[in-house]
């Protein structure tokens, strides 16, 4: 028995996860050699929280999984690996909400994002598989991650929210996104309003949008009394 209480009191303690913490998970390809090793990314919170270290497993000569356990917030998730290859992307991380995000790290000079004015925010059910964020004459991609959507790099000004449910409808909402960003969650009122059949017809070019519920709808209970 003695034994058995030494051997346990060695064991190492595991500190237990703070419950307004998320957890995120971030997976990497690297374009760069197979002996450049990427060891950990830098987590840099833009809301004021201490930076955090994330510590990378390798799963092949070009790609890497890690976790880390962050507040909510918005986070520029970085890697800079001896100068060389370099790779980062903006994150949101949402109360409630843990994040499962890919980065691409490539050889340092390559191209990347520099407009920071995200949409994102949460969603009142499943079934939203995909999305778009329609600007101008081009469009954006939506990530439907869980319960929630982001668009992590998207353009001040007026846009079109398109969360596309199921096989045929599709959630349309106009937005205008101010230069710092802004979070919409999609409630179930919203959904009602924002919800119908997108149609095309090829032989006329002719596009539109038939919103499937009637807004606002009428009360569930009745108020009126029986005769």
């Amino acid at each position: 028995m003695a034994l058995v209480v030494a051997v346990a009191l060695m064991q190492p303690t595991v500190a237990s996860a703070d419950p307004g913490q998320q957890t995120v998970y971030v997976t990497v390809v690297s374009r760069c050699n197979s002996a450049t090793v990427l060891r950990k990314a830098d987590m840099v919170s833009q809301d004021g929280y201490p930076t955090t270290d994330l510590v990378f497993n390798r799963l092949g000569p070009y790609f890497y999984a890690g976790h880390a356990m962050v507040y909510p917030g918005r986070y520029d998730v970085g890697l800079d690996v001896d100068g060389k290859c370099w790779g980062d992307t903006l994150i949101t991380v949402l109360p409630g909400h843990d994040r499962d995000v890919g980065v691409q790290v490539s050889p340092l000079g390559s191209g990347h994002h520099d407009v920071h004015a995200a949409i994102y925010g949460t969603l009142p059910f499943a079934g939203f598989t995909r999305g778009k964020l329609v600007v101008k004459d081009f469009e954006l991609p939506v990530e439907i991650d869980g319960s929630a959507y982001y668009v992590e790099f998207a353009f001040p000004g007026k846009s079109l929210l398109e969360l596309s449910y199921g096989d045929d409808l599709e959630c349309r909402i106009p937005v205008d996104i101010p230069e710092h960003g802004m979070r919409l969650d999609v409630d179930v009122q919203l959904a009602q309003r924002c919800i119908g059949f997108p149609y095309h017809y090829p032989s006329t070019g002719e596009r539109g949008f038939v919103p499937l519920f009637v807004s606002p709808s009428p009360s569930p209970i009745s108020t009126t009394k029986p005769k």
